[in-house]
Parts: C-alpha cells; structure tokens; sequence
C-alpha cells in the first residue's frame, strides 16, 4: 500500500492556521501531536520558571517555552523544545517567526507516549543542529538525563543538583524542586 507524505516547508507551517494541537516539522514531514498532559506542562514551567532569574533577569539570554525552533531549512526540520535558553543580549529583538539561531541548551519533558529511541533520536537532531547541551526530563522515573554535543551522558536523580556550567557558568538547578 502506497503511503502519502506531504512534504512541507519552514514557512507553509509558519502560515499554518492554529488548530489546538501541537505541530513539529521532521525532514519535511509533518508530526502533529496532543497537546500536553497536566504533569508535563507543570514541570516544564517549573523548569522556565527557575530558569528564569539566573538567565533572562541577569541579562545573559532569553528563556523560551515551546518556541520553534528552525534545525535546519534543507530538510526542513522545525522542533518546538518544551524549554530553551538562547544567550543573547537583551538588545537583540525577538524574531515574530521560529527562532533561526540555535538554542544552547533545550530541555523536552518525556511524555509517557515517547518511547527512549524516540527521545534519543531527538536529542540528536538538537546536537547536529548545533544545541550545545539537552536536558530530557523523565517524570515517570523522576530523573534527568543531559547529553552534550561531545556525546557524554549524564543521569540526575532527585538529590542532585542539575549542573549547566557546561553552557551556562554558575547555573544550577535542584532535580527535586523540578518534580515538586
């Protein structure tokens, strides 16, 4: 049986009409998803919340909540992170498109329909792409797992202390308060 994928660009989802759900672009492909559960958006404003004084108030970048985010235009790739820290100075102005420069760090809260090759996959796009550092949250499991461009892994579990010196000197954040 033949299958039929419409192939789409950065701008036709650009100019999509909003129809309440969730939409990212993969190599053209369209993946529209449910909006999310009431445990994911809670942890994923915990995580811009926190975030927020340490990266926007200090003038060291800009925190975004499920901001587009353009990975690359051939093959059209368009993920929306459920959280980014973009470094820029405060002076720059925001685009009223998805974001054309790359996030440093992304952070994607698992769903429970994600499956680990789903997520792993991602995160590879985000590193390709050339996103510094992403933070998969994993609220079933109640942990956190970063991955860096070079490659290394690290898991955090709720007593530890989620460390973004890597990227972002000096920034922490406590796994327990994400899942509070």
């Amino acid at each position: 049986m033949a299958v039929n994928v419409t192939t789409m660009s950065v701008e036709d989802l650009l100019a999509m009409t909003d129809n309440g759900m969730r939409h990212e672009l993969v190599r053209g492909e369209l993946i529209e998803t449910m909006p999310v559960n009431e445990e994911h958006g809670e942890i994923a404003a915990t995580i811009a919340a926190l975030l927020r004084g340490p990266i926007k108030l200090a003038g060291r970048g800009r925190v975004g909540v499920e901001t587009g985010v353009i990975i690359s235009r051939h093959p059209p790739t368009v993920l929306g992170p459920d959280v980014s820290i973009t470094l820029v100075g405060s002076d720059e102005p925001r685009s009223q498109g998805f974001l054309e420069r790359m996030p440093e760090i992304v952070f994607e809260v698992v769903s429970p329909s994600d499956s680990a090759d789903e997520v792993h996959d991602k995160s590879w796009l985000y590193l390709d792409a050339g996103v510094q550092m992403v933070v998969a949250v994993w609220p079933k499991r109640a942990v956190i797992t970063i991955m860096m461009a070079d490659g290394v892994t690290r898991t955090f579990g709720m007593s530890e202390e989620l460390d973004l010196s890597p990227v972002i000197e000096g920034v922490t954040l406590s796994v327990a308060e994400i899942f509070a």
